[in-house]
């Protein structure tokens, strides 16, 4: 036996990229993918958006008619 236990499998982006009609990754489907087939960890990618550099959108506020 090489582990006492078994290994841990992680969905890197959540499931299926890198098999055919897999999910986008990132997405909330290819979490719960990942989850539905057993995985009980999963690696994601948080990302700011927009980046610091990039000035927030000027809101117009909503006029009622």
């Amino acid at each position: 036996m090489i582990f006492e236990t078994k290994p841990t499998v992680v969905g890197h982006r959540g499931f299926g990229a890198g098999t055919p009609g897999g999910y986008q990754e990132n997405t909330l489907a290819s979490y719960l993918a990942a989850v539905e087939n057993g995985l009980t960890w999963i690696e994601l990618n948080v990302q700011r958006w927009p980046p610091p550099s990039v000035p927030p959108p000027r809101l117009s506020p909503r006029r009622s008619s």
